[in-house]
């Protein structure tokens, strides 16, 4: 599986070249959003049901990227960075993950240390800060969660009027009829996997 982000053109020609000692891509991965990576948790669960690699540009795009990083050691996937300049010499992503986290760590601390000191100045110096007293933040998990919900209810009968229509199908099957159908997945993808469907089967059956 192949995953990049929006704004990075792929590099297919290193793709071919680490796919010449046997396997094929099986589908890309477009990164959208790089401050949570819903696209990049997606891959490594379609990757992890298809017992498939995921296979980036270069790893110091995502080096930086906190969020990304911390997907990364928690999950585990086979993940392997492909250096534009050195095709040949792939390396394996899960070997740097852990020195790349405590790096940004690191760095993180060192950003919060100076933001709470230039806060610190300010409120010496008479400045209210913050939101008021009072006033909840929006809970952006539990926004998405219902927006996710609301999308299993619009998907869940289409699939079902697939299966009344064709009879008991796959997952792979159910992908392409939705492919034809013009379905688009929650992420605003054209192409579903296995796993985006059989996520909306089961927690839609719950939700029923």
């Amino acid at each position: 599986m192949a995953y990049h982000f929006v704004d990075e053109p792929y590099n297919y020609e290193a793709v071919d070249i680490f796919l010449l000692d046997g396997g094929k891509l099986i589908e890309t991965y477009v990164e959208r959003n790089q401050e949570r990576f819903y696209t990049l948790e997606e891959c490594i669960n379609s990757a992890a049901f298809q017992d498939a690699t995921i296979v980036t540009n270069d790893m110091r795009h995502l080096s930086t990227k906190l969020v990304a990083l911390t997907i990364l050691l928690e999950k585990r996937p086979r993940f392997v960075g492909l250096d534009s300049k050195y095709m040949s010499n792939p390396i394996d992503a899960r070997e740097h993950t852990k020195m790349l986290y405590e790096v940004v760590m690191y760095e993180h601390r060192e950003r919060s240390r100076n933001i709470r000191h230039g806060l610190a100045e300010r409120r010496a110096k008479g400045y209210k800060l913050g939101a008021p007293r009072g006033k909840k933040r929006p809970d952006v998990s539990a926004r998405r969660k219902d927006d996710f919900a609301s999308f299993r209810k619009k998907v869940l009968p289409i699939i079902r009027k697939i299966e009344s229509t064709d009879g008991l199908l796959s997952l792979s099957q159910l992908a392409a009829r939705l492919e034809k159908l013009n379905v688009k997945t929650f992420y605003g993808k054209e192409r579903w996997s296995k796993s985006a469907i059989s996520s909306v089967i089961k927690k839609g059956e719950k939700d029923e």
